[in-house]
């Protein structure tokens, strides 16, 4: 009797699991660079940047579109360094 209980646990955490971690999608995009890519971090749904070498990145829509933003050459980007911008 106890394995049972046992095994209806762990079925319900690995279904709870499963549930909560398939609605976090990512898609691949061409975002068009050769520069590596480091960090991404979105405020809202739709909001985002991602940072990599000497390059930062901003979207609006979800990351459907980028569109780079100038930094000086000398910056080194980074997630943290991007919070520094906003």
């Amino acid at each position: 009797m106890k394995n049972h209980y046992l095994k209806a646990i762990s079925l319900l955490i690995f279904y709870l699991f499963f549930i909560h971690h398939s609605f976090a999608q990512w898609d691949v995009v061409d975002i068009n660079t050769t520069n590596n890519l480091y960090d991404v971090h979105f405020i809202d749904k739709d909001t985002g940047w991602i940072a990599g070498d000497n390059t930062v990145y901003k979207t609006v829509d979800a990351g459907t579109n980028w569109t780079e933003i100038s930094i000086p050459k000398w910056f080194k980007t980074s997630f943290f360094s991007v919070l520094l911008m906003l």
